[in-house]
């Protein structure tokens, strides 16, 4: 499984640097800063039965359609009303950090303070795909990201919504080699 792993991680690597992948300024000789990988005591590539234990202790969570969902949970010194952690081939890969607001200046607001703090601790960051945030990839292919954007609840309202998502570079390439296997 180790052996896989590795395997994996640098398919990752070779994968996303032949797509032209925009790394952030490098701020130190080492490659610049590494992405956080560990959140409330679980690490990526952790299976789900040992991040479920880990959280569990601290905050109840919902397990919905093979994700972990904690609601109103303070990260990063906001508190964030819903929190996801995905998985991929028993691996925690994704944690999503979202709030709603009912004004996209509230919305900004957040997220300015956010990008601030991501930009001091990570460097440069570019323009996401989607164009409504920024991503920073670390040289383990590990990302970052902050947007803003408009959506609707579960209960059909309308909000602002502010995520701030962190994705393991190993699991960003299982989801995509599964993607292939789709077309």
């Amino acid at each position: 499984m180790k052996t896989f792993r590795i395997l994996l991680a640098l398919l990752t690597l070779l994968f996303l640097n032949s797509c032209g992948t925009q790394k952030a300024a490098v701020n130190s000789a080492d490659n610049g800063p590494v992405i956080q990988t560990k959140f409330f005591g679980a690490r990526f590539e952790d299976s789900p039965w040992r991040v479920y234990n880990k959280i569990n202790r601290y905050r109840p969570i919902k397990e919905d359609d093979g994700s972990f969902t904690i609601i109103r949970q303070d990260f990063g010194g906001c508190n964030w009303h819903f929190v996801e952690m995905s998985f991929v081939e028993d691996m925690f890969y994704r944690i999503n950090f979202q709030q709603e607001f009912k004004t996209e200046s509230a919305a900004k607001s957040r997220f300015d303070s956010i990008y601030g703090m991501l930009r001091v601790k990570y460097g440069e960051m570019e323009v996401n795909n989607e164009g409504d945030g920024f991503t920073y990839t670390d040289a383990a292919t590990n990302v970052v990201s902050i947007r803003v954007h408009p959506g609707t609840s579960k209960s059909g309202q309308e909000f602002w919504y502010c995520d701030l998502s962190y994705c393991s570079g190993a699991g960003l390439l299982i989801m995509f080699l599964k993607s292939l296997n789709e077309i």
